[in-house]
């Protein structure tokens, strides 16, 4: 670890929030009644084990006396997070000399307390529109930093989210949208009751057909994971198992459809497909599961956090539907034209369109375009090999 984040470290510079109350940036609530509707209301409905409030002032100590793991839990939950990091990225311009000679170097930064903000009230929250009001700030002061240190005409800078969010399920239901909020052990028994149905006898009770992890059920994120010993077994044919339990699971209601790790290996997702082809670019053969099961919208699988000290969330994301997959992508530089771009673009495309201004090739995995689109005409040079 350098020196300076050991430094950085031993500083303790997250102490300094303990037990200071989050309160709305603007002075007025009319604001946030205007954009985000009421503080309080039904569904942000957090468990005790969050040791918050679901309305202004948030008060940062997660139950505890002083500074120690809880708090630093509960700091996440909050906007000071956001502060640190942003006090953490100074610091690296700064001892790593970024910019400070004519090889580029890449400053990657995630403004992650959005990301459990939204998790735990929703994006319709005050909070959210709290939050984010906040890191526009925030990200205001760290391009002033590196304005005076290195100059903005020399940076290139990038913008974007690696997710959305779907609403809170009990909103969502409000605004008269299909949404659902089933359990994990729902789903389970639904697959299990599917898989002895079909497999149990009185040789074979069929009962351990999915795989049991050292710490949790193989139900992981909406994959299941077959146990290959057992099936093996009791001669239980592979293909055809994994069929019976995305039939089984079609039975709960919120299950919109099944994809299979046979039928993922070995056909293409067709192109006119769009949830199909993104489950399959999701799909890892050494990862993945057996069966992957995609929910209807609005619809989220509840399940408990991995550590059993955390709070549980109101939402998530990780769907293949435009709320999750919809990111701002934002480029600024001096290869670049100002402008609104209407033709499609993802954050695939990044790290090509980077390596062009870069005039270096791009990565040899790089599966994005170049958004030529956004550069400035003159900017057509051609990229020298890759060092």
């Amino acid at each position: 670890m350098p020196r300076w984040v050991a430094s950085f470290n031993s500083s303790r510079m997250a102490d300094k929030w303990f037990g200071v109350s989050w309160n709305r940036l603007l002075p007025s609530e009319d604001e946030y009644l205007k954009r985000a509707g009421k503080d309080d209301v039904p569904w942000e409905n957090l468990d005790k084990s969050s040791n918050d409030t679901n309305t202004f002032p948030h008060v940062a100590t997660g139950g505890a006396n002083s500074p120690g793991k809880a708090f630093y839990r509960a700091l996440d939950y909050t906007p000071f997070s956001n502060d640190l990091l942003l006090a953490f990225a100074k610091a690296a311009i700064t001892n790593e000399q970024l910019g400070a000679d004519d090889d580029p170097d890449l400053l990657s930064i995630s403004f992650s307390a959005n990301d459990h903000v939204g998790h735990r009230f929703g994006p319709y929250s005050q909070e959210a529109m709290d939050i984010t009001l906040r890191v526009d700030r925030q990200i205001a002061s760290l391009l002033d930093f590196i304005d005076t240190r290195v100059g903005l005409a020399n940076t290139i800078v990038v913008f974007s989210a690696d997710h959305g969010v779907s609403p809170v399920p009990e909103h969502a239901s409000l605004m008269n949208l299909p949404a659902r909020h089933p359990s994990k052990e729902q789903l389970l028994k639904v697959v299990q009751d599917g898989l002895q149905a079909r497999y149990a006898r009185k040789d074979r009770p069929a009962n351990d057909y999915i795989h049991t992890f050292s710490n949790e059920s193989g139900l992981i994120n909406l994959n299941f994971y077959l146990d290959r010993a057992a099936l093996s077994r009791d001669g239980i044919d592979l293909d055809e198992c994994e069929n019976v339990v995305g039939e089984a699971a079609m039975r709960m209601p919120g299950v919109a459809r099944y994809f299979t790790r046979t039928q993922l290996e070995k056909s293409p997702a067709p192109m006119s497909d769009a949830m199909a082809r993104r489950v399959h670019h999701g799909f890892n053969s050494q990862r993945s599961g057996d069966v992957i099961v995609v929910l209807e919208p609005y619809n989220i699988l509840l399940t408990l956090p991995d550590d059993p000290n955390d709070s549980r969330l109101s939402t998530t994301h990780g769907s293949g539907y435009s709320y999750d997959t919809h990111v701002p992508l934002i480029i600024m530089g001096r290869d670049f034209a100002a402008g609104n771009y209407a033709q499609a673009a993802m954050p695939a495309d990044i790290a090509a369109s980077l390596a062009k201004a870069l005039n270096i090739q791009s990565p040899s995995c790089s599966v994005g375009r170049i958004l030529l689109e956004g550069f400035v005409q003159t900017n057509l040079r051609r990229p020298r090999p890759a060092r």
